[in-house]
């Protein structure tokens, strides 16, 4: 929210009470969001899927509130998929850089993109190249 209309402008006095009767929207909120209408969203296909290494969707993890707002959920996570990797030495952390990630990215998002998946990593720093 950034604030109502009419305060976001000045205008000269001897406007004021005109513009201000005149036009009741200046008293409206002026702010950017983003919505999804859960009752409008389509159908989904939202059963489990074979993922490889049997890795876990975002969305099994997802405990909501409701179960109305499953599908709300299953549409912004669709079949996203989540893995833990282990860090076996810390001292690694020292040798990487952003480059060397960025290739490791790049390497793992084209895999994917084959299976048509996205995956969600804590990078193994054992894997970087």
């Amino acid at each position: 929210m950034v604030d109502r209309l009419g305060k976001l402008g000045v205008i000269d006095d001897k406007y004021n009470v005109t513009i201000s009767t005149s036009f009741p929207a200046l008293n409206d909120i002026v702010g950017c969001t983003t919505f999804i209408l859960w009752n409008k969203l389509p159908i989904m296909d939202m059963r489990p899927i074979q993922t490889p290494e049997n890795v876990s969707r975002l969305f099994d993890l997802i405990r909501p509130k409701d179960d109305m707002f499953i599908p709300t959920f299953y549409s912004v996570l669709q079949n996203t998929l989540w893995q833990r990797l282990r860090v076996e030495n810390s001292e690694l952390f020292a040798d990487i850089t952003s480059e060397k990630i960025a290739k490791f990215a790049k390497k793992t998002i084209a895999t994917l993109k084959c299976s048509g998946m996205n995956l969600m990593k804590i990078l193994d720093l054992n894997e970087l190249p």
